[in-house]
């Protein structure tokens, strides 16, 4: 189970993908999410399933994810799988065709600013007002 993770991390990373996209599934497995389809980790790879909706569509992404070998062949869905990590252009078909959330990028400049500015900011203490329904009609408990 941690290799799974570990794998699907360095996929990410190939991949350029945001890793918010990694989480567990009903099973405790974990798994890449995406608006088209997600990807598991399985021993020898990386099984990625993809949710196309239509025959036509499912054809489209087979054409397009050529270099992965067809696991399951259905209507309209399927999957591949893919026994090693991805090139650039690879990469921008798999995140294209799954719905894979690209990763973004911050300039060393903006990064910089944001350190800046949460380093320096003022923590306030809750107050009784922010804990009630803005009214103030917060009451402290009997003590």
């Amino acid at each position: 189970m941690r290799e799974d993770r570990t794998r699907l991390q360095a996929l990410l990373s190939a991949l350029d993908g945001s890793m918010r996209g990694l989480r567990r599934d009903d099973c405790g497995n974990y798994f890449i999410v995406g608006k088209k389809g997600h990807v598991y980790s399985d021993g020898a790879g990386y099984l990625l399933y993809s949710a196309a909706g239509s025959v036509r569509r499912w054809g489209f992404v087979k054409k397009r994810l050529a270099f992965c070998h067809v696991a399951q062949d259905g209507d309209g869905e399927g999957a591949l799988h893919l026994d090693r990590l991805p090139t650039t252009a690879e990469a921008a078909a798999i995140r294209q065709n799954l719905g894979i959330r690209k990763r973004k990028q911050v300039s060393a400049d903006t990064l910089a600013g944001l350190r800046d500015r949460f380093s320096t900011a003022e923590i306030r203490p809750i107050a009784a007002k922010d804990a009630s329904d803005g009214d103030g009609s917060y009451l402290p408990l009997a003590a």
